[in-house]
């Protein structure tokens, strides 16, 4: 039995090791992206840009991705100060590169500090360009799949419901048929005062 606990010690000191290694090699190729974009090296060497990602093992995708982290690192070394300390990570970046400015900069280091990647997607959607911090709930964005079938019982639900005189938008009837799915569902959700449950609403 204890040889068996020594092997999974091992296994799991190696991994360590492995991902840290995984990860500076990310940060790595996220730079040297960004160095090659300022370079303008695909037209430079006769390629288009989805195909030189390509010639350099990329997904064209992965490749702008990387770019655009690059560029954020090499513009706010406050920011890759904190990758290269552990307290951002790159996922992090990729959240609020397309965000961040020099007013921001600090407050957005400050707020996402050893942050998960949903907490830091919280964080951001309260943070201004301006480098506010707005006083409201954290919203996040969320891409959604549906069926034909499924997308015409949400327009009919919108239909209905704007007969009380005001058309909700998509996020209210989803919001509304969650609300009623926990009514029916869950004992929890019935036992919070209905008091903080129209708070919470009308705050959103």
């Amino acid at each position: 039995m204890q040889d068996v606990r020594d092997e999974m010690i091992a296994i799991a000191r190696k991994l360590q090791k492995i991902h840290a290694t995984e990860k500076k090699i990310q940060l790595e190729s996220c730079l040297l992206i960004a160095d090659l974009e300022y370079l303008n090296a695909a037209v430079s060497l006769g390629y288009t840009k989805d195909a030189f990602a390509e010639k350099i093992g990329l997904s064209p995708e992965l490749y702008w991705k990387r770019a655009q982290i690059g560029r954020t690192l090499h513009r706010f070394p406050a920011v890759l100060a904190a990758v290269e300390k552990g307290e951002l990570k790159i996922s992090h970046v990729n959240i609020f590169a397309a965000r961040i400015t020099e007013a921001n900069c600090d407050l957005i280091i400050e707020r996402a500090k050893n942050k998960t990647t949903r907490e830091v997607e919280f964080e951001m959607s309260r943070i201004t360009m301006d480098g506010r911090l707005l006083d409201k709930e954290e919203e996040v964005e969320l891409r959604l799949i549906f069926k034909k079938s499924d997308l015409e019982k949400l327009e009919r639900a919108i239909d209905v419901l704007a007969h009380s005189g005001k058309v909700p938008s998509k996020v209210e009837v989803i919001c509304e048929a969650l609300e009623g799915l926990l009514d029916k569902k869950d004992p929890a959700h019935r036992a919070e005062p209905a008091e903080k449950r129209r708070a919470a609403k009308e705050g959103a």
